[in-house]
């Protein structure tokens, strides 16, 4: 059954609902995600005061949320107000406005509360065990430093992309003057924060800015994957990104691709923060997290906390394993497979007829799940399906070119099409690379057709090296293999082309000769 789960974000520049969808206890999907640009920050005045229309603003968004809840039959409902509200002196007697005339109750979230979500988030879909997580939202801005998947530090700061808009924008791109301003302003706060300097460690942005600054940079590179989350650039990158969008007149600013209206005169100002705080923390790179505060509240829901252990290998898992259950894949099946592919690679190993790290033996896995996942789209071009749901997924705990490796071994067809697929990704990887990639193509495929008849008579594979090439001794429970033969000797040819040798095939039954 699946569970619903509505979670709202009060934010100083946007409000949020986004409709969960949790499958099985722990899988989870955005099914709806409605976004209204209310900029509440400006609603509020120099007494810290919000007025009467931005109360008006939002108790308008919070009704139409209400019954957007209500007509997707959505009975777990939680509400997060963050910045504004947090630093508005009468949100007392608005939250209570809200329970009265709407019936919902709203979590005020203190500054590090807000700093833990967004981190509780980033350690359950990065791959880094530590970092600095920055989320700029319109009123705040939170940094953490985690290592070891732990919070260590964090703190949030009493300003985001909206308010230094307004401290230090006059028009709505900045000039070289009002940059300057803004940088000393940030560097001024951000000194007194010792354990920021000189930490070394990647920055991960949170939030619409970070998501941005992605796009930007995406377009501008032609870069071939549709997938943000876990995007990752070089600090200089931020450099370049705002020299550009500074040289534009604000009419050209709104038309950048990958840049929203209603974000243009924000971002220049965000891309400051993000750059001083990468600059201050000698970063190696910066990465962008497509989680943030939402699914850090949504975890919490599901009863996930900082606290537990967290195996990056679990995190990859969990991404094939959700693929199967929305694909309806019949998981036991891939796990035979998973297991004939093991055993093969295995053996290669012991003989010495190829290097096959542990690394490899997961990717191997984990492809084995989801092995022509495209026929579920159409069998005939199963192969491309395959590689597209794969590469464009947003995936936790995969960097992209391992995401494209698992892609391509998963898609695999022949020699031809894979060259073909992996001329987008032609600097992606060495050619010692994409030899292991064709070899752990060819395993799998070996692999899935002596398992395709689901009858699971294969027992155990061992590997035999002789003057001709090498033999596979396929044990079985049961004598009557003609079919899985078939299937398996029609696969052979794409090991010979992997290791250029000859292969030759014997099945028995298991413990004696038939």
């Amino acid at each position: 059954m699946t569970r619903k789960i509505a979670v709202i974000d009060i934010g100083s520049n946007s409000f949020r609902l986004v409709i969960y969808h949790v499958k099985q206890g722990r899988f989870y999907e955005e099914a709806k995600n409605f976004k209204v640009t209310a900029r509440l920050q400006t609603f509020l005045n120099d007494q810290q005061i919000l007025n009467d229309e931005g109360v008006k603003v939002l108790l308008n968004t919070l009704t139409d949320f209400k019954e957007i809840i209500e007509a997707n039959h959505v009975s777990e409902v939680v509400l997060a107000a963050t910045a504004t509200l947090r630093q508005s002196r009468n949100h007392d007697e608005i939250l209570n406005l809200i329970s009265d005339k709407l019936g919902l109750k709203v979590d005020l979230l203190s500054g590090e509360r807000e700093a833990y979500y967004g981190l509780l988030s980033v350690i359950h879909s990065t791959y880094l065990e530590s970092g600095i997580t920055i989320d700029i939202g319109g009123g705040s801005t939170e940094i953490t430093l985690f290592k070891n998947r732990k919070m260590i530090h964090s703190i949030s700061l009493p300003f985001g992309a909206l308010s230094l808009t307004k401290m230090f924008v006059e028009n709505c791109v900045p000039t070289m003057e009002e940059l300057n301003k803004l940088n000393d302003f940030l560097s001024a706060h951000l000194k007194e924060l010792v354990w920021l300097k000189n930490c070394r460690l990647p920055v991960i942005g949170i939030g619409g800015s970070a998501r941005t600054v992605a796009k930007i940079h995406k377009e501008v590179n032609n870069y071939p994957l549709s997938t943000i989350h876990l995007y990752e650039m070089d600090v200089y990158d931020l450099d370049s990104i705002s020299a550009h969008l500074q040289s534009l007149s604000y009419d050209s600013l709104q038309q950048v691709p990958g840049l929203s209206k209603d974000r243009a005169d924000l971002i220049i100002p965000a891309i400051q923060v993000f750059t001083v705080v990468a600059r201050m923390v000698e970063a190696p790179f910066f990465q962008v997290s497509l989680k943030g505060i939402r699914d850090g509240i949504l975890l919490e829901q599901l009863a996930v906390n900082e606290n537990e252990p967290v195996d990056s290998n679990q995190l990859i898992e969990k991404n094939f394993l959700k693929l199967c259950l929305d694909y309806s894949v019949d998981l036991n099946a891939r796990v035979r497979v998973a297991k004939t592919a093991l055993l093969i690679a295995k053996a290669m190993n012991s003989k010495g007829i190829a290097e096959i790290s542990k690394e490899d033996m997961k990717d191997l896995q984990f492809s084995s799940y989801v092995y022509k996942i495209g026929s579920y789209i159409d069998s005939r071009f199963a192969h491309n399906h395959t590689f597209y749901i794969l590469s464009n997924q947003s995936m936790d705990g995969l960097p992209h070119q391992k995401q494209v490796k698992m892609a391509l071994i998963a898609s695999y067809q022949s020699k031809n099409s894979f060259k073909q697929t992996r001329k987008l990704f032609k600097d992606w990887f060495t050619k010692e690379e994409k030899d292991k990639i064709k070899l752990l193509a060819a395993i799998l495929k070996f692999a899935y057709a002596v398992n395709d008849t689901n009858r699971n008579i294969i027992k155990s594979i061992d590997l035999e090296k002789n003057n001709e090439g090498i033999k596979i001794v396929i044990h079985c429970g049961d004598e009557n293999w003609f079919v899985e033969q078939l299937l398996a000797e029609a696969q052979l040819k794409h090991l010979e082309n992997a290791l250029k040798k000859k292969w030759s095939m014997e099945f028995k039954l298991l413990n004696r000769m038939i």
